[in-house]
Formats: structure tokens, C-alpha cells, sequence
């Protein structure tokens, strides 16, 4: 099922770059599958070996390029280069002030692993995201929103609470219009599904419905390095649930089973009635599979290829708006620093020793991303690492 998706990946990869380049899909095919040898003919040289195969145009230094734009575009006595705009400058010019007074198509960037709780630079944070929509929710001028969405998922039940907050605004008769980027998946395609129109990349990487459930336990490294160990009574089987200090039960275990099954059964669900996908065909495309967008596209679970562009011009259309309105980022309110808990783990962790060797056995086995702080424990996650 990797292979699959993997399979889109190249090959749009190899279509793109050989059209840009003039080339054949089946020379990129074998240039990859020979490299070792192109490399050896052109004395390991990388860059020249690219440029024998038409990959690239020239080999230059940095300067050279400098020089090569001068050239090009004439001396510039403002950057004492060729005329150029920092990026910073060029968003500064182009993000809005909020003048308009007419009507808004809102645009809300979430990327990064959703989490319960605030939301923070490269999280996504539940409260922090449901406030910022029912934010737009109250605000009557803006009569469509556009949700950027580039996230692997996280936490199923802050996923859940971020579409319900979008479901309100659709109640409200003003459409929803979902753009993917690199990644949408589980957790984030739990939140795409609440979207009137749905659009992602051919390269987007997308699907894998499922979820888990995952509750950190740490006796075995408080044991093997401090010599500690964790005992107790209680009342009934389940009351020393959740302590992270001792190894759960096999009927605490099945309880999260259930819970997972329960999840992921509302996850289909939605399947069902924002996709309208028969249980046969779930059946098929769910499971924790990936896809890419352009398979997406032709299984269902997207409705059109297309970029940030086409989602606005799509959230304008169906909320009935012409040309005659102005595109506004919605932004969130963010912390400037990772969570205060992880914050001070480390701070602790770190402060008695300079031999952190010690601890990788528990970071790597034991404790877990504080990212995975779903409230019932239960999270759909894409673990995927896309490679170069």
C-alpha cells in the first residue's frame, strides 16, 4: 500500500520535471535507476552529471548568479545588487489591513500536529482554532471561509472539535472550501471532510483513516535507571488507570480497544454522510491506507485538483460573490514558546547531568511527544516520514 502511493508520487514527480525540462519520464527513470554509473562517467561529479542530462541549465557559484541577475535585470543602487524584494517586505505589501468593509472570504492557515488545548507555532490547538472560527462564525461580513490545512492529524478528539466549530458556520448557510497541502491526513482529513469543496495537490498526501490509541508508560526505565518500583491497592480493576508510572492492565487495555473502535466507527461515519461513500467502498479505501491526491481525486475522498488559488476563487463562487470582496487571514493567536509542560520536562531533565546518553532509552521507548495529548487518549496520525 506504500508502494502505491509512493507510485503516484513519482510519477507525477517524473512527468513535471520532464516536461520543465524537455525531457522523457524514461529518462529521469533511468538516470535514477543508473546513477551510481553517470556518476562514475562524470568523474563523481554530481552537478556535472546533471548537467550532461539536461537537468540543469548551468553550474554556477552564488556570486555568479548574482552576477548572471545583474546582468539580466540591470544594478540596483537600493540592494547594491540586482533589484530584488526581501520576502518579508513582498508579504508585508500583499497581506491585507482590514480596511475593506465590504464582504470577506476568510482564509485560516492550520498547520502542524493537532493537539487539545492552545494552539502554538507549528501546532495546531484546538481552542485556539475553534475561537478563531467562531470568531468568523460572529462576524457576518465574512460570507465564506478557506481552511489551508497541513497537517498530519494528532489528537481525534481535538480534530472532531475543530470540525464541529466549522460545521456551525456552515449551518449558517456561508460555504467551507478546504485546501490541502503537502499533507492532510488522518486527524486532518477527519477536519476536511467538513468542507463543501475539497481540494488538494496530485502530490498531497492524504487519507489514512484510522486511529490508535496510545498511553505512555515508564516503570521499566524508572526501574533499570533509578531503582524504583510501583505498587498500590484499589477499589476496583480500573483505578489506577492512567498512571504512568506502572504497565496497564490486559482489561484496561481492551477498554482502549473499544474506545478505538468506537473513534474509529465515527470516523467512517463521516465518511458516509460528507463524502457519501457505501460501506463496500470505505471498506476499501480506509483502514489507515494512503493516498496520494491525484488517487484521492478518483476513489472520492477529494473533489478537485487544485491549489490555494482555486480554493479561494471556489469559496467566493459558492458563496455568491463576484469579483467584489477581499480575501482576509484569519490569524490565531499564538504562544511564541513550545507548552510549558514540555518546557519544564526538559529544564529538569537535563539539569543534573551532561550525559544525556542516559536517558534515550526514555525518550525514545517510554515518553512520548506531548503532542499526543488527546483527553481520552485516542489519535489518528498519519507515521509517515517522506524521504527525498
Amino acid at each position: 500500500q506504500n508502494l502505491i502511493w509512493m507510485s503516484s508520487l513519482w510519477n507525477n514527480l517524473l512527468q513535471e520535471t520532464a516536461s520543465s525540462r524537455q525531457l522523457t519520464p524514461p529518462d529521469l527513470q533511468h538516470y535514477s535507476d543508473v546513477y551510481d554509473e553517470i556518476l562514475e562517467a562524470y568523474g563523481n561529479n554530481p552537478a556535472q552529471s546533471a548537467l550532461e542530462y539536461k537537468l540543469v541549465d548551468s553550474i554556477m557559484t552564488a556570486s555568479e548568479v548574482e552576477d548572471y541577475l545583474t546582468e539580466e535585470y540591470g544594478y540596483s543602487k537600493k540592494t547594491e545588487s540586482f533589484p530584488y524584494v526581501f520576502f518579508r517586505d513582498y508579504y508585508d505589501m500583499k497581506s491585507e489591513k482590514n480596511l475593506h468593509f465590504g464582504d470577506k472570504v476568510g482564509l485560516i492557515v492550520a498547520e502542524g500536529d493537532i493537539v487539545s488545548g492552545e494552539g502554538y507555532y507549528g501546532v495546531i490547538g484546538s481552542e485556539t482554532y475553534v475561537n478563531l472560527i467562531n470568531n468568523a462564525t460572529s462576524d457576518k461580513s465574512i460570507k465564506a471561509l478557506v481552511v489551508r490545512l497541513n497537517t498530519g492529524g494528532g489528537s481525534a478528539f481535538a480534530a472532531e472539535e475543530i470540525r464541529r466549530s466549522l460545521e456551525e458556520f456552515r449551518k449558517t448557510g456561508r460555504p467551507v472550501v478546504i485546501s490541502m497541502g503537502d499533507v492532510a491526513a488522518s486527524g486532518g482529513y477527519w477536519i476536511a471532510m467538513e468542507a463543501d469543496k475539497l481540494y488538494a495537490y496530485k502530490t498531497t498526501i492524504t487519507g489514512s483513516i484510522g486511529v490508535f490509541s496510545i498511553i505512555p508508560t515508564f516503570q521499566k526505565p524508572m526501574k533499570q535507571y533509578f531503582g524504583v518500583s510501583v505498587d498500590g491497592v484499589g477499589t476496583t480493576l480500573f483505578s489506577d488507570a492512567n498512571r504512568i508510572d506502572k504497565e496497564m492492565s490486559d482489561k484496561l487495555i481492551s477498554v482502549y480497544q473499544s474506545q478505538v473502535d468506537w473513534i474509529y466507527g465515527i470516523f467512517t461515519g463521516l465518511l458516509r454522510s460528507r463524502r457519501g461513500l457505501n460501506d463496500e467502498k470505505i471498506e476499501e479505501i480506509a483502514g489507515g491506507r494512503v493516498w496520494s491526491g491525484e488517487q484521492a481525486k478518483d476513489i472520492g475522498l477529494i473533489d478537485e485538483i487544485g491549489n490555494l488559488k482555486n480554493a479561494e476563487e471556489a469559496a467566493a463562487e459558492l458563496a455568491g460573490l463576484g469579483t467584489d470582496y477581499k480575501m482576509i487571514t484569519l490569524k490565531p493567536d499564538m504562544n511564541l514558546k513550545r507548552g510549558w509542560k514540555n518546557n519544564l520536562f526538559m529544564k529538569l531533565l537535563f539539569s543534573k547531568t551532561d550525559d544525556i546518553s542516559v536517558f534515550e532509552n526514555l525518550f525514545e521507548d517510554h515518553l512520548l511527544s506531548t503532542d499526543f495529548n488527546d483527553p481520552a487518549g485516542i489519535n489518528a496520525f498519519i507515521d509517515i516520514k517522506v524521504v527525498p
